[in-house]
């Protein structure tokens, strides 16, 4: 196998180099040695890869930190505490939330009023809760915290409640986790339930 050498027979033709191979040879093969374009082609396809490589990083990376960013947005509005000081946690200050115990007029909403048993009262409100489609995820004595997922996109509103023996009331906290407006739903469910406890509790 005999080898061409591209030292020679080079000319510039606008600006490209073409190169020229003055001789020919029959029946054998030939193989072209230029180490400097094999050299340049070589560092172009591992410059590419590199890039590729550096570009799936950086969008692994970043959707993993949305992931968890938002997480961890979710725990933060969802709340780890329901009970601040005896109370219900206040609401954030978005028209996605209500709570008796709030001090914000567009967040107040009155709290479920009793007649009779209190603990018939709370036993009651688990019971319509769930009647509605949602999950008691905690009771502890007189305070209780429970889950509602939406039909569509399944988000979650988060629901407390704490039971008033002494001025037979219910104080509750319907909220959600994510989004700015909940279009009243928060609202609307307290609501619901407070019609249900008035109906039931009078039955009983």
């Amino acid at each position: 196998m005999k080898k061409i050498n591209f030292d020679e027979n080079i000319k510039a033709c606008h600006g490209n180099f073409a190169m020229q191979v003055d001789q020919s040879i029959s029946g054998q093969d030939v193989v072209i040695d230029r180490p400097e374009m094999l050299q340049k082609r070589s560092d172009l396809c591992l410059l590419s890869l590199c890039s590729l490589i550096l570009v799936v990083t950086l969008v692994v990376s970043g959707c993993s930190g949305n992931s968890q960013s938002g997480e961890e947005n979710m725990e933060a509005l969802a709340g780890k505490k329901y009970i601040v000081n005896g109370h219900l946690a206040p609401c954030p200050g978005s028209p996605n939330c209500v709570s008796s115990e709030d001090s914000l007029q567009d967040s107040n909403i009155a709290p479920i009023a009793f007649t009779g048993s209190a603990s018939d009262a709370w036993q009651t409100l688990q019971e319509q809760i769930l009647e509605m489609g949602g999950q008691i995820e905690e009771v502890d004595g007189f305070f209780l915290h429970a889950t509602f997922r939406s039909s569509l996109f399944r988000f979650t509103d988060d629901v407390s409640s704490r039971l008033d023996g002494e001025n037979n009331c219910i104080h509750i906290r319907s909220a959600s986790r994510v989004g700015y407006s909940d279009f009243g739903v928060n609202r609307k469910r307290v609501e619901e339930l407070r019609r249900r406890l008035a109906s039931l509790t009078q039955e009983r």
